[in-house]
């Protein structure tokens, strides 16, 4: 009934067909048992996971980036070795044919020069595609877009002129090298293995993570006391065609009664996730710890063979 007459008087409207209402709640939990407080202690875990992550994704790009450089340098020392190995098999080979005209060689020893040339050429080939793909390797973690000739790869420098079974050379390539001298190598007798490795401590953020999840299930199953409060502004009033102010106040007090047990089983799975992620934390960290420790032993074993190497020179 839109509107209703009484008597002899105007009529009188119900309401209005178009009503506004504009509320605003505000909320604040008293108590949770402390479950609140875990679950953001969780989530802060959570974050430094993912900033471990971070760390750990760049420092293998950095490393990575070492590996595939020191990679690049040690298959432009081969092909450097080689191409001299070349030149001295491509001397002896004219040497003996020279002595073959002359009567004081022999058909065997030209043929048996002739197969030590082209087993260098092999070998210079081989050591090529190697630089190749290491070169190529390196470009591609820095994001490079050129794509050079690489057929040829040659070290920039050599002191020898290429022979003539070389081939045509495509590339000439410089790079700073490392210093592998005793000042250049550290002595690792009094360094230890970085057990804050990346690896190992996003492991342990994620553990604390799952931890931290599961005490805030357990204490989520305690009593909750939230307070409240609402401001409203309502019109129509009922019938009458006014705006009218409201506001009120509340005290709610919250206990699970029954849930069949699934916080308690959701907590027991984040603890065996978090045993489990320890797990891994510790093996991660052994296997941290050995790879230092064969580093170490390579280490000094490549030093005791500089020393032979520089005794047969010498």
């Amino acid at each position: 009934i839109p509107e209703m007459a009484f008597g002899q008087g105007p009529a009188q409207p119900f309401g209005d067909p178009y009503g506004r209402s504009l509320d605003g709640v505000l909320t604040w939990t008293l108590w949770d048992n402390g479950a609140g407080y875990r679950i953001w202690k969780s989530q802060g875990s959570a974050v430094r996971e993912r900033s471990q992550a971070e760390k750990l994704a760049r420092r293998q790009v950095l490393y990575s980036v070492r590996v595939a450089y020191a990679q690049v340098q040690l298959a432009l020392e081969q092909v450097k070795l080689v191409t001299d190995g070349l030149a001295v098999a491509r001397n002896q080979y004219r040497d003996i044919q020279n002595r073959l005209r002359a009567g004081s060689s022999s058909r065997l020893d030209e043929l048996s020069a002739h197969q030590e040339v082209l087993a260098r050429r092999r070998l210079l080939q081989e050591a090529q595609r190697q630089a190749a793909s290491a070169l190529r390797d390196l470009l591609q973690l820095m994001a490079r877009p050129e794509d050079p000739d690489l057929s040829g790869v040659y070290p920039a420098g050599l002191e020898v002129p290429l022979p003539e079974e070389a081939g045509v050379p495509t590339l000439f390539l410089s790079l700073d090298g490392f210093d592998t001298g005793p000042a250049g190598l550290r002595d690792p007798s009094g360094l230890k293995p970085d057990l804050r490795h990346p690896a190992i401590q996003g492991l342990r953020e994620a553990q604390k993570a799952r931890h931290e999840a599961a005490r805030g299930l357990w204490f989520s199953r305690g009593p909750r006391v939230v307070l409240g409060g609402k401001m409203g502004r309502d019109y129509p009033n009922g019938p009458a065609l006014e705006t009218v102010d409201l506001k009120a106040a509340s005290l709610a007090l919250s206990f699970p009664l029954f849930e069949g047990g699934r916080t308690l089983h959701e907590a027991r799975e984040q603890e065996d996730l978090a045993r489990a992620i320890g797990a891994r934390a510790d093996g991660t960290a052994a296997q941290v710890v050995t790879e230092w420790r064969k580093a170490r032993d390579n280490l000094a074993g490549r030093k005791r063979t500089r020393e032979l190497d520089l005794q047969a020179v010498g």
